[in-house]
């Protein structure tokens, strides 16, 4: 016969007895396959493949299964870096999306954000390319707040982000402006080009913004001037073209702003006098040209702490003309 005939006597019991001496636990034991490794895995393009557990996946997020956890995140980022940011060849976002997943975060959205733009500052300025002089600490299994050169306040925010002279490249991300308490944004001395980020305006608790000694290009946004407690604007040897606002008038905590060595040009607008708390202004090795209005010679005579007005004021016919007495330094 093609089938062994099957003995009634022979077969199973519906439910198997339970040996109480092998009862198991009153706790179900975890699958060690459904764990998170202990190492992350070095680059990750799909999403994770894990079993859930029973319970929710990434609670924070409300994530019930772990092959959700790829799209909703990817979603959460979305809204920082652009719907479909993820979808084409920008490999910086790419790799800060893939840190954050293979590592497999689950906080918070605001504190998923700020991972991924810390990591995205790293990967946007070249780090991980062997060209920073220091990031050990960086892209390690820390708290972003302590990463070298990240500040944060005592909830764990990011405040400051300080990266002198460590030999960055590459740009500086738009993103950096969702960090909402970021008030100082220092890396001079590196080589980072690009252009600063047009919505820069959107940093509005910004107070020291110091890119001096880079390769920026491009122009000045209006938005700078929008910032209220913006106090250090520090933008000189860059390659920044352009004129410069009249709305810089309107920042009126400025109290230090340099822009030597550029290619900037037009002159330096009257409105610059309507700065009462400014201390240092820096204006020589551009192509600025014109008069500087005698309102802000006035100042340079009625404010004790303005302190040094540079210009290219130098020789018979100057590129730009200051009253006696008004610069404190011509070239």
């Amino acid at each position: 016969p093609t089938e062994s005939p099957i003995d009634p006597s022979t077969e199973p019991p519906t439910e198997s007895p339970i040996d109480p001496s092998t009862e198991p636990p009153t706790e179900s034991p975890i699958d060690s396959s459904t764990e998170p490794p202990t190492k992350p895995p070095t680059k990750l393009t799909v999403p994770p493949t894990f079993t859930p557990t029973g319970s929710l996946f990434c609670p924070e997020l409300s994530i019930e299964f772990s092959n959700d956890y790829f799209e909703a995140v990817k979603k959460i980022y979305e809204t920082v870096s652009g719907e479909g940011a993820f979808d084409g060849n920008d490999q910086d976002r790419n790799n800060a999306l893939n840190f954050i997943i293979d590592n497999q975060v689950c906080e918070s959205p605001p504190e998923m954000i700020q991972r991924y733009i810390a990591a995205l500052f790293y990967f946007s300025t070249d780090g991980g390319d062997g060209v920073w002089t220091e990031d050990s600490t960086w892209l390690s299994a820390a708290h972003e707040c302590e990463w070298e050169g990240i500040n944060c306040d005592d909830d764990d925010i990011i405040v400051k982000i300080s990266q002198d002279s460590n030999t960055l490249g590459g740009t500086i991300p738009f993103e950096i402006c969702d960090l909402p308490e970021l008030t100082a944004l220092d890396v001079d001395g590196n080589n980072i080009g690009g252009v600063i980020p047009e919505i820069i305006e959107n940093c509005q608790k910004l107070e020291v913004f110091d890119i001096d000694d880079n390769a920026i290009t491009g122009t000045i946004p209006e938005g700078l001037y929008t910032i209220p407690p913006l106090y250090i604007i520090d933008m000189n040897n860059n390659e920044l073209t352009g004129t410069l606002s009249r709305k810089v008038g309107d920042v009126s905590a400025l109290r230090i702003i340099q822009l030597n060595n550029n290619k900037l040009s037009g002159s330096i607008p009257p409105q610059f006098s309507k700065l009462q708390e400014i201390q240092v202004a820096d204006f020589y090795n551009n192509e600025f040209t014109g008069v500087i209005a005698r309102s802000i010679c006035q100042n340079r005579e009625n404010l004790d702490k303005f302190v040094k007005l540079t210009a290219d004021c130098q020789g018979t016919i100057p590129q730009v003309q200051c009253l006696e007495g008004c610069c404190t330094d011509c070239f």
